[in-house]
């Protein structure tokens, strides 16, 4: 009898421990969720901070006699800059469908637009402000968008941060149909296309301005990005240039408008 107790007495204790196993395990299933976006979270401004408080930098090295004089002997040149995905990237939001899934990095701005119902996420392509900066000290700078008016002006207007460097706007309606295509022509920023440049993430931009453009990679959120950075030594050499066409006309070749106009022929004509 004894016998029996005592194995029924450990058949509880097992029944109890197993119990309490489920329920520890229920809980860790339960916070693990919330832990790890919270993890991410912290993860995600720990890499934001890192990016935006960056030793790396551009010196501003004084010209040597010789460059001032080279300088001296050129036109002040105009430097055409895209916005969506070369300077910065959004999120969507709208009430009526949700969300897209943000992405775990902090954004740096939102903001909302009742025409569209719409809020806005934005997110700064690291050193953009560092960028900026720089290239506002030797090129007349233009923001070139396809995006509307009312979307690009609070994103460039953020991006500007009161130093009005980010003046000079165009935007959707000062676009180009080529076929179903919108094309951003440079002429429109500046007529003497020996003095103006575009940086812009679209080859078929690049295409319609061939000879005047460097494409930049597409920005994408939680990349580990330099792009920016690394185009600064090159745009210093290039405000030293007679003519831009010289250098980029041997440096870049875009194959992509074709195929681009073809096929929106195809899609049109349906």
């Amino acid at each position: 009898m004894n016998a029996l107790e005592n194995k029924g007495t450990i058949f509880v204790w097992r029944l109890y421990y197993i119990g309490l196993l489920t329920i520890a395990l229920g809980a860790i299933c339960a916070l693990i969720s919330p832990i790890r976006f919270t993890i991410y979270k912290c993860l995600g401004f720990i890499y934001k901070v890192s990016i935006n408080h960056s030793a790396i930098t551009y010196g501003d090295s004084p010209l040597s006699p010789v460059s001032k004089r080279r300088l001296g002997m050129v036109k002040r040149k105009t430097l055409v800059l895209d916005m969506d995905e070369t300077l910065i990237t959004t999120v969507l939001d709208r009430n009526d469908t949700g969300m897209e899934p943000l992405p775990e990095i902090p954004y740096d701005y939102s903001f909302y637009l009742e025409d569209y119902d719409y809020t806005f996420y934005v997110y700064k392509r690291p050193y953009v402000d560092l960028f900026l900066e720089k290239v506002s000290k030797w090129y007349d700078v233009t923001i070139y968008t396809a995006a509307s008016q009312g979307y690009a002006e609070p994103v460039l207007d953020f991006l500007d941060a009161g130093r009005g460097i980010l003046r000079k706007r165009l935007y959707r309606q000062h676009c180009i149909d080529v076929m179903g295509l919108r094309g951003k022509y440079v002429s429109l920023a500046n007529s003497d296309l020996a003095n103006v440049l575009l940086v812009d993430n679209s080859d078929v931009e690049c295409s319609f301005n061939a000879g005047n453009s460097v494409r930049i990679r597409s920005f994408r959120v939680g990349r580990q990005d330099e792009a920016l950075l690394n185009l600064l030594p090159f745009l210093d050499a290039l405000r030293f240039t007679s003519d831009v066409r010289t250098v980029l006309e041997r440096c870049t070749r875009y194959d992509c408008l074709t195929t681009a106009i073809e096929r929106s022929c195809q899609d049109n004509s349906f």
